[in-house]
């Protein structure tokens, strides 16, 4: 498959920016409710969703992450997120993964935006922003993005949402980062 095959060499950082070379478009949003592989998180997503699994290292650690998204109208929306034994490890792994993403749109500049109302840590890192940068090709990037940390019992999750395109859709950011939630 395409998608699997173009993680060779990619960083997690363009994980979820790849998603989309391999969903199906679709000519109009049509919002439905999503289950996130492996928890209990739901997802809103405005086009049929795409599942990928694959493992990645964050924070010194190799970690399975699990993804599901879609492309319409230009955008990708994704969910993703690793599962992780040891909830003291989290704080790490969020700040690695954040980190990464932005560095790989290219010192974006960030604006702080409303957090899904999920129930989350407070790590640092953690919330959502607004994010206008470059790809490593030198396109323009627009994408909102949030990072959290969910616990479930013993079990921490760290969760990447975004939404990202060459032109962003504030009503279609807002629609899918209030979609998210923990049925």
């Amino acid at each position: 498959m395409k998608f699997f095959s173009a993680w060779r060499g990619v960083g997690v950082w363009a994980a979820v920016a790849l998603f989309g070379l391999v969903v199906g478009c679709t000519p109009a949003l049509n919002w439905r409710d999503v289950p996130v592989t492996g928890s209990p998180l739901l997802a809103l997503l405005p086009c049929k969703a795409d599942k990928a699994e694959r493992e990645v290292t964050l924070a010194e650690q190799r970690l399975l992450m699990r993804m599901v998204g879609c492309e319409a109208q230009g955008l990708t929306y994704a969910v993703a997120q690793v599962q992780l034994s040891q909830a003291a490890q989290a704080a790490d792994v969020l700040a690695a993964w954040r980190a990464a993403t932005l560095s790989a749109w290219g010192q974006p500049s960030l604006v702080p935006m409303p957090a899904p109302k999920l129930k989350t840590l407070a790590l640092p890192g953690h919330g959502r922003v607004a994010v206008q940068g470059h790809t490593s090709n030198g396109r323009v990037l627009a994408a909102q993005a949030a990072w959290w940390v969910r616990l479930d019992g013993a079990d921490a999750y760290v969760v990447q949402a975004v939404v990202v395109g060459e032109r962003g859709d504030a009503n279609a950011a807002d629609a899918f980062f209030e979609g998210l939630r923990q049925p």
